[in-house]
């Protein structure tokens, strides 16, 4: 098999298609029922003017700490973490799906080289696996070469996080392939016209940025360079090695990203600053040793140094991590197993639909009243089933998430009308997604047969049709009939009070 039919087989598998809510839906293409339609009071051709998402540009100006990075872990992986294959085609699949940081575990070829010798063959350079795991290794180059085959000129910048387990006399192999792979695009150096008190992505179109460990000198704050895979004590197979240290030729191409993994419980509340400490620190930390934190110190933090987040050691199943919760405290680069589409890689997706990768983070506390949120669902259409089905509604927000469910309706050849309303009274929150499942009433483990998940800032307001998607992120042609809409709750009541009045008068006359 070759390389572009392997990557389209990966493709085909694991593709999710959350953009087709950024584009309208043709009518003829339109199932839906005249109960439905009746339910309305649109026709079809109506519905299908306007898509269901608007997602706002990304200017590329500000500070890179002022955004979230769409983030892949373990990219090279096409499965589970301790046995799975591993494959180059991974990184060009991710980064064609919009990933803008890939993952890179480094380790030297099988064949050690004497001291003071360079690799004259593939075979003898650096390889990329999961340590002490049984995943299959492949070359470093590789996977090098499928990241640079991805890139564009226009493309915003790609963050490879570079875990180096290659001591220092083979690290210069490491700095040689990249620069023979990615030429001009690697940035290894600090770049002239470049404001170092404010580096900005757009800076750095269609480049490659690498996060390159850095160890804090002796007697400094209790901090050490980062890992990966570093996790907690539960991790899968024995604990690794101390790492080496780092070569100043691979120092230097990480200019930009140096990562430090922190051990003292003070890091949120400290800076780490020349001369002391690389000009751009960043911070790598698992997800089990970020939450003991208070979130206004992370956010604070965050403010000044990037932070990468990854999974704990013991999702050995490639399960992932409550993205939201490391989005609100500030955290830019939150790590997600891409194999699964389970929830957080559902709420990844609707984070990062229609963007760059590069999403701006919102204000640390804007001042906003309250806001009424309503979702009135009117029926399904496309599903195949003889089941009885109900929807189960989710708002992800910051005073605490919400759950509703609707009844339960049996299911018909021509969709399903349930013609229900659920209504939150909350905080404007910039990071309230939504999400929606159809489910199968039935004995055991209700299965899902459809799902809508979005970031509330993009919803539309009105009637719209939302494509739902099967368990695997792949849509079947089935629909949700909806009206959403986001109101202002102190107008909202104002104006209803209003309303009450002047019915009150009309029939008083």
């Amino acid at each position: 098999m070759t390389s572009s039919e392997l990557e389209n087989e990966i493709a085909n598998a694991f593709t999710v298609n959350t953009q087709i809510n950024l584009h309208p839906l043709q009518a003829e293409t339109l199932q839906i029922s005249p109960a439905l339609l009746e339910l309305c009071g649109l026709s079809a051709e109506e519905l299908s003017r306007e898509p269901s998402l608007s997602v706002p540009e990304t200017p590329a100006d500000r500070p890179l700490t002022h955004y979230y990075i769409n983030s892949s872990h373990n990219t090279y992986l096409l499965s589970r973490q301790l046995v799975g294959k591993s494959v180059p085609e991974s990184y060009s699949h991710i980064i064609h799906r919009g990933g803008r940081c890939v993952e890179m575990d480094v380790w030297p070829a099988k064949k050690e080289l004497p001291e003071g010798t360079f690799a004259t063959s593939i075979e003898e350079e650096p390889v990329i696996t999961h340590g002490y795991t049984l995943s299959k290794s492949i070359p470093f180059r590789a996977a090098c070469e499928a990241v640079n085959a991805a890139i564009t000129p226009t493309m915003w910048p790609i963050l490879i996080s570079l875990e180096c387990h290659v001591p220092p006399q083979g690290q210069d192999d490491i700095v040689r392939v990249m620069k023979e792979v990615f030429a001009d695009k690697l940035v290894d150096r600090e770049l002239e016209g470049v404001d170092d008190e404010n580096v900005s992505p757009g800076q750095f179109l269609g480049r490659v940025l690498v996060m390159v460990e850095f160890y804090a000198p002796p007697g400094g704050d209790d901090i050490e360079a980062s890992s990966s895979s570093d996790s907690d004590s539960d991790a899968e197979g024995p604990a690794p090695p101390k790492p080496s240290a780092i070569s100043d030729s691979l120092a230097s191409v990480g200019f930009y990203c140096r990562s430090m993994k922190p051990t003292s419980t003070n890091w949120p509340t400290s800076q780490f600053l020349p001369p002391s400490y690389p000009r751009h620190i960043l911070i790598n930390v698992s997800e089990s040793r970020l939450h003991s934190h208070k979130v206004d110190d992370l956010w604070a933090h965050a403010l000044h140094h990037l932070r990468r987040v990854f999974p704990k050691g013991t999702r050995i199943g490639s399960s992932n991590m409550d993205v939201v919760r490391c989005w609100r405290n500030g955290s830019h680069v939150v790590s997600v197993n891409w194999q699964k589409y389970d929830r957080g890689a559902q709420l990844n997706e609707a984070m990062f639909v229609g963007t760059p990768g590069w999403v701006i983070k919102p204000p640390e506390a804007p001042v906003r009243g309250k806001t009424r949120y309503t979702l009135r669902i009117a029926g399904v259409s496309g599903l195949t089933s003889d089941e009885h089905l109900y929807t189960k509604v989710q708002l992800f927000h910051k005073d605490g998430d919400k759950l509703w469910e609707s009844k339960s309706v049996k299911a018909g050849e021509k969709g399903l009308v349930w013609d229900e309303t659920v209504e939150w009274k909350e905080h404007w929150d910039e990071l309230a997604f939504l999400r929606v499942r159809v489910l199968e009433n039935e004995w055991g483990k209700d299965d899902r047969l459809g799902i809508f998940c979005a970031r509330v800032k993009y919803l539309k307001e009105g009637w719209h049709v939302w494509r739902l998607l099967d368990k695997t992120g792949k849509w079947n042609g089935a629909t949700l009939l909806v009206e959403w809409k986001a109101e202002d709750a102190e107008h909202f009541h104002a104006m209803h009070e209003l309303g009450r009045k002047m019915r009150g008068v009309m029939h008083s006359e």
